[in-house]
């Protein structure tokens, strides 16, 4: 199955001696988001198996994923109670209870969720020194764009800490957060919020920090400066270049980053999935009859060895989830603050409809073999009907699959998606839904590994149609992708790369340095 479904479990004989002497706890902190925790799972197992503790602080969705790698979790709502406290147990819940505290409810969820960013971590971090004190944290691993509370409490007790960037490089953050702001105005009232400003303040004063509101250059993630260097999951040659302002920016500062390629975990094992923040009572069936997620692999190495063509389709785990903006029923929101556009349910309708369109037969043995994650909706397909040589789940073990052999694959183009199948050597078909999805489709054209089908934006009332040409588009693009040698040799390139990426060896490397020597490194390249 190739070098990177088992980088996790081959390599530990080869990490420096010095680095194991003695037994560590890490604290990884990481938000409700499947692929920002995904890449740290096959760390953190390694790490275990080396000897050391492994924490994690999250939502209580992740737990199978995270447990499995023999970690321990922590649920966010149980550590975070002066955030959580009279709020909910999930983001949306406190945004929305936040808001009202602060006047915020004429806002979009969007805007106000980063004018409160320093107001949450204003809650967080007493909880957070108290969390890490209590497991006597060796060091922090952190989500490097979603939780910085986590490296400002690691600065203010001394500990060392590492980041971890599952986006495509620092060049991507301004492109990616432009995309959360429906106009420059937006974003202007984002950074000028006075209330942000004056808990930046209270902050630095409280702690000796250097907190800012939303500062200076878009995209500029300060508080990477503490700690020992920020670990990215792709390569330089596929980074998204930065801007002068935001390269100067990251050399003042000594930030330093490492391209390491993904970070994949080992055969089997279990991944977080996307999932309600707010849970419903039944369960989501399963429309593959009766298939577990390891039946599905097995049928991928048959179609394989029958020289059978295998499809494999999934829109992520944001627009299949309940974000009240990006996910199935959100809509975006325009300067007039009406909701507009297609509902992720609407997206992944049609893009499911179009794999069937190309694809399907009315026999579970001919044509090629549809697999199709369809995420945690009761009803996710609606109306549509499945053809015979389809297998639906609600969730699919993405990277067995990929590495069991796929011909294409129809991906919302997040970063993880996008490098795991590079890293098979998959062509694509990107459709992408928000955030850096975006840069990855336009990535995948311009290093010719596939296509691309932009996001329909509609003007009010004209949703239907966009949505039928959306499918029509996708159709169309699928065949092209599969009849298109060219895209395969190109991935395959990509995959011969990777094999020489840095990936979960090097990676816990230097998670036990930084440990060992707790300050940062001059220079370990990247940027």
């Amino acid at each position: 199955q190739g070098s990177f479904a088992t980088q996790g479990e081959a390599f530990i004989s080869h990490i420096p001696r010095m680095a194991a002497t003695s037994k560590k706890c890490f604290v990884f902190v990481f938000p409700a988001a499947a692929g920002h925790v995904n890449p740290s799972l096959a760390v953190a197992r390694a790490l275990v198996n080396l000897g050391h503790e492994v924490h994690y602080l999250c939502c209580e969705q992740f737990r199978q994923a995270i447990e499995g790698t023999g970690a321990m979790l922590h649920a966010d709502i149980d550590v975070l109670t002066s955030l959580h406290g009279g709020r909910g147990k999930s983001l949306p819940e406190v945004i929305t209870a936040l808001r009202k505290e602060h006047g915020l409810e004429q806002d979009s969820f969007v805007e106000a969720f980063f004018k409160l960013g320093c107001i949450q971590n204003e809650l967080k971090i007493p909880d957070l020194l108290g969390f890490f004190q209590k497991l006597q944290a060796s060091a922090v691993v952190y989500c490097a764009s979603n939780s910085s509370e986590a490296s400002w409490a690691a600065k203010i007790l001394d500990l060392p800490s590492v980041a971890l960037l599952s986006l495509p490089g620092p060049g991507s953050l301004p492109g990616t957060l432009e995309q959360f702001f429906s106009s420059p105005e937006q974003l202007a009232n984002v950074r000028s919020w006075e209330p942000g400003h004056a808990t930046a303040d209270r902050l630095n004063a409280k702690y000796g920090l250097q907190v800012c509101h939303f500062g200076q250059p878009l995209g500029g993630l300060g508080w990477l400066a503490n700690s020992y260097a920020t670990l990215v999951t792709t390569l330089e040659e596929l980074q998204d270049p930065m801007s002068d302002e935001l390269s100067a920016f990251y050399k003042s500062k000594e930030i330093n980053f490492c391209c390491l390629g993904p970070l994949l975990d080992q055969c089997g094992s279990i991944r977080a999935a996307g999932h309600k923040t707010i849970a419903e009572p039944e369960a989501v069936p399963s429309l593959a009859k009766g298939l577990t997620p390891d039946d599905v692999v097995q049928r991928v190495h048959d179609a394989q060895r029958l020289g059978r063509k295998v499809v494999y389709v999934s829109m992520g785990t944001e627009i299949t989830g309940d974000n009240p903006e990006n996910g199935w029923e959100g809509r975006k929101v325009n300067a007039d603050k009406q909701a507009c556009g297609l509902t992720g349910r609407e997206l992944c309708r049609a893009a499911w409809g179009a794999a069937f369109r190309a694809f399907g037969v009315q026999s579970a043995d001919e044509g090629p073999l549809l697999v199709m994650s369809l995420g945690p909706q009761s009803d996710a397909l609606g109306p549509l009907a499945v053809p015979e040589n389809a297998l639906c789940l609600p969730i699919i073990p993405q990277v067995d699959v990929l590495q069991a052999g796929v011909d294409i694959f129809l991906t919302h183009g997040g970063q993880n998606s996008f490098m795991e199948s590079l890293a098979a050597g998959t062509p694509v078909l990107v459709c992408p839904g928000l955030g850096d999805q975006f840069l990855n489709a336009d990535k995948a054209v311009q290093v010719g590994v596939g296509l691309k089908v932009d996001r329909p934006e509609p003007a009010i009332g004209e949703e239907a149609a966009a949505a039928r040409e959306y499918e029509a588009e996708i159709c169309g693009k699928l065949q092209e992708v599969m009849r298109n040698q060219g895209f395969k040799a190109k991935a395959a390139y990509f995959k011969q790369k990777f094999q020489a990426a840095g990936g979960v060896p090097q990676a816990v490397s230097l998670i036990l340095k930084a440990a060992v020597t707790g300050s940062n490194e001059a220079s370990i390249g990247g940027a």
